[in-house]
């Protein structure tokens, strides 16, 4: 018998899983990207959260996090969200043009 609440179910559409099983496969992809790819489709495939978690290598919480984000806003959740602090002082372009700089 489980402990704790039960967890919710993810429903993804065909093209959402292409997406999702292109970017685990795709090797520029961020790795923050791929694990919560894989967690979705391993959602939707039916697996308990725990199980996902030890496969994935991550904690229980953080599949719980990214599940319930899924279950809210779908696909999209899986995205970074704005992050608090004080805004960028230079422009992405300003910022390129140092880089480029500095190289």
């Amino acid at each position: 018998m489980g402990r704790g609440r039960q967890a919710q179910a993810v429903k993804l559409s065909r093209e959402e899983r292409k997406s999702l099983e292109l970017l685990t496969r795709r090797g520029t992809a961020e790795q923050r990207q791929v694990m919560r790819a894989q967690i979705a489709l391993m959602a939707h495939r039916g697996e308990p959260t725990a199980s996902i978690a030890q496969a994935l290598g991550v904690s229980v919480q953080t599949v719980s996090h990214w599940r319930t984000r899924l279950v809210r806003y779908g696909v999209k959740g899986l995205q970074e969200t704005p992050r608090p602090g004080r805004p960028r002082r230079i422009g992405e372009a300003q910022r390129l043009e140092l880089l480029a700089l500095a190289c």
